[in-house]
């Protein structure tokens, strides 16, 4: 009787650690994704800012020839 309550409370553990580690990578994941989004952001950004950059200066270049 002791060995198969052991072996129920083992099991029960195996699971619980088992999905606090998988919280713990969900947690991992959100969190990497929040950093691609981050880093996403500020490229478009700089793209953007470059596209204007370059913009503004063929302007110029026209309304001076």
């Amino acid at each position: 009787m002791e060995s198969g309550r052991a072996g129920v409370v083992n099991a029960i553990t195996e699971r619980f650690d088992y999905r606090i580690n998988e919280c713990a990578k969900r947690e991992d994941m959100l969190i990497g994704f929040a950093r691609l989004e981050k880093l996403m952001a500020d490229t478009r950004f700089e793209i953007l800012r470059w596209s204007f950059v370059f913009w503004i200066g063929q302007i110029a270049m026209l309304l001076l020839k």
